[in-house]
């Protein structure tokens, strides 16, 4: 039986078939909150362009966002529809909504 591979940063054993970082070598705890069920190992080891396809989501949910926003600014008020931005931006921000 081979031995586990290694934390590409601290060197902790990763569990089985996976490769990168493990969980406490990932940067911040926001990032950590947004990995949901997927480990931080496995998000390393989807490659470059599943971390792409996660930021152009980000970006197209960022932007879908704002075209509601804007649309409510023209029916309720440009008051309520900034509310609306502030308070979607801090639950973005602490991670109780985010992407993927």
């Amino acid at each position: 039986m081979s031995a586990p591979t290694p934390c590409s940063h601290c060197g902790r054993p990763l569990r089985p078939a996976l490769r990168g970082y493990c969980l406490r070598c990932v940067t911040t705890p926001a990032q950590r909150r947004r990995l949901g069920r997927r480990s931080a190992e496995t998000l390393n080891a989807e490659g470059p362009l599943a971390r792409a396809a996660d930021l152009v989501l980000g970006a197209v949910g960022i932007v879908i966002g704002l075209v509601v926003v804007v649309a409510l600014g023209q029916w309720l008020g440009f008051t309520v529809a900034l509310v609306a931005l502030v308070v979607l931006a801090l639950l973005f921000a602490v991670g109780l909504i985010g992407v993927g």
